[in-house]
């Protein structure tokens, strides 16, 4: 299971990033936007995106992949903790985007705690 867990962990984040760089784009702009830190919109998204990407890669390279699903665990309380802040209503949300997370970061927990010991 570790290994199909690697998989959809790294496709997920890498995915997020080339979304949000992408067919996302303006999207992505158009939620920062809804905060106070709407003059900053741009660099967030792209500096996030990038994060996204950088990771999702990283993960793939076999002696950093319990690291980065760290990483990833505490880079998810991050992005939650600053979007509980500006954007609260999102927890409410039918769609449920930050529920959504949640999850993932169980995955996260799964790949670091499963690391083949040698």
């Amino acid at each position: 299971m570790r290994p199909i867990a690697i998989v959809v962990l790294g496709l997920f984040w890498l995915l997020t990033g080339v979304v949000s760089y992408t067919a996302g784009w303006e999207q992505s702009l158009a939620i920062i936007r809804e905060t106070s830190a709407a003059r900053f919109a741009w660099p967030i998204v792209w500096f996030g995106a990038l994060l996204d990407v950088v990771l999702g890669l990283m993960l793939f390279v076999r002696p950093w992949t319990s690291r980065v699903a760290v990483f990833m665990f505490l880079a998810t309380i991050g992005y939650l903790i600053a979007a509980t802040i500006l954007l609260p209503h999102y927890w409410l949300s039918p769609l449920g985007p930050w529920l959504k997370v949640l999850p993932m970061m169980a995955l996260c927990l799964f790949v670091a705690g499963t690391e083949a010991r040698r």
